[in-house]
């Protein structure tokens, strides 16, 4: 398994980044029904994407992340990989440092939720 160690680091990066861009913390006041084949169905909150960011699985050609769902007896944890290459992924992230004003930023924040993902495999523990 190939692992891009620079670009992990790159996202860490992004992460402090991203906290520290002024308008950082608005989130669009419109309730959005997410499906579950995009991006923002799997985040509890719009706020948690920059430690969404850190959490993400580096791969040769793209992203993939873990789901993880518990109850009492079991957790299931699924994976899914982000579809988009690694620079056009980040690229949508890097317009968040640049925003001008809150509107920008919600509308930013939507295009980078709206990113179609795909199920790869699940395991249930």
């Amino acid at each position: 398994m190939y692992i891009d160690l620079e670009t992990e680091m790159y996202l860490q990066k992004l992460e402090g980044d991203i906290r520290s861009q002024l308008y950082w913390g608005v989130v669009p006041e419109i309730p959005i029904e997410w499906q579950p084949n995009q991006l923002g169905f799997y985040l509890s909150d719009p706020i948690s994407l920059p430690a969404f960011l850190t959490k993400l699985r580096v791969l040769e050609k793209g992203f993939a992340f873990d789901y993880v769902e518990t109850n009492v007896f079991k957790r299931k944890i699924t994976v899914f990989a982000i579809n988009e290459s690694k620079e056009k992924f980040i690229a949508k992230i890097e317009k968040l440092l640049t925003c001008q004003s809150r509107g920008e930023m919600c509308e930013i924040l939507l295009y980078i939720l709206a990113t179609p993902v795909t199920y790869i495999n699940e395991a249930i523990c």
